[in-house]
């Protein structure tokens, strides 16, 4: 099961990147301009790659991160698959279920 998300709202989804060389080690300090992220909606044929700013990348701490999609971005209710891509980091791939109704809604904080 997916985490929950309302359509088109603000949301801080979550991504772990960790050293593609020690995967037990997480990554720390990776600046948005070397981050390549692509989602995929529901019945979607291709990934939308997102340009990634300060505005939509930040890091938590300890090799985590949150990425904030364009509510446009969340405007097709049922899955969103997303990947982000780093020099020297095992992919990350995540997935949120967009909702219209918000039943179940959460936030990553």
């Amino acid at each position: 099961m997916y985490p929950v998300a309302k359509d088109s709202a603000t949301e801080e989804l979550p991504v772990i990147l960790r050293r593609d060389d020690a995967y037990h080690i997480n990554e720390e300090g990776i600046a948005f301009g070397s981050v390549v992220l692509k989602f995929r909606k529901k019945n979607a044929t291709s990934w939308t790659t997102d340009a990634i700013d300060a505005t939509n990348w930040t890091e938590v701490g300890d090799g985590h991160y949150t990425w904030n999609p364009a509510s446009g971005d969340l405007d097709t209710t049922g899955p969103l698959l997303y990947i982000v891509q780093v020099a020297d980091c095992v992919q990350y791939e995540g997935a949120v279920n967009v909702t219209d109704n918000g039943d179940g809604h959460c936030e990553f904080e």
